[in-house]
């Protein structure tokens, strides 16, 4: 994998960096696992909080987002974009770390109502996710781990 960057960097602007954790999990039956939120489609993961190492971060993310389990399989990747954050009003430079897990099942403890877990077609990633990066990411790991 390669640590490319996505988005086009806009010289006068100031990028507030923010570092996130996503976790890339395949179906036998040629799916991923995506997080749809009201304004679409994302990998599960999340910001890194204090003192979180990645695992931790990935652990806690999967629970408050979509209730479930998981187990780390392998790194995949690191992967960067630079975009406008129309929530925040703020240029962002997204780095992700990107690992293959696996869903061990539901342990409740859902607080991210909005979240949902989706299985979607991998044919479908490029046009409906949100990012990018992670797009590219899911279609170069499915590439050479699915």
């Amino acid at each position: 994998m390669n640590t490319k960057a996505f988005g086009v960097k806009l010289e006068n602007q100031v990028y507030i960096r923010r570092e996130g954790v996503y976790g890339i999990s395949f179906s036998d039956d040629n799916k991923v696992a995506l997080v749809k939120v009201p304004y679409g489609y994302f990998l599960p993961g999340g910001g890194i909080e204090d003192d979180e190492d990645h695992e931790s971060c990935l652990k806690r993310e999967f629970m408050e987002e979509i209730g479930q389990a998981i187990k780390l399989i392998r790194f995949v990747g690191c992967l960067s974009q630079y975009t406008f954050s129309h929530k925040t009003k703020r240029y962002i430079e997204l780095v992700g770390y990107f690992y293959i897990v696996e869903i061990k099942g539901s342990v409740g403890g859902k607080v991210e109502d909005d979240h949902e877990l989706e299985w979607r077609d991998i044919k479908d990633v490029p046009q409906i996710m949100n990012l990018e990066y992670q797009a590219h990411i899911i279609i170069e790991a499915y590439d050479e781990f699915g």
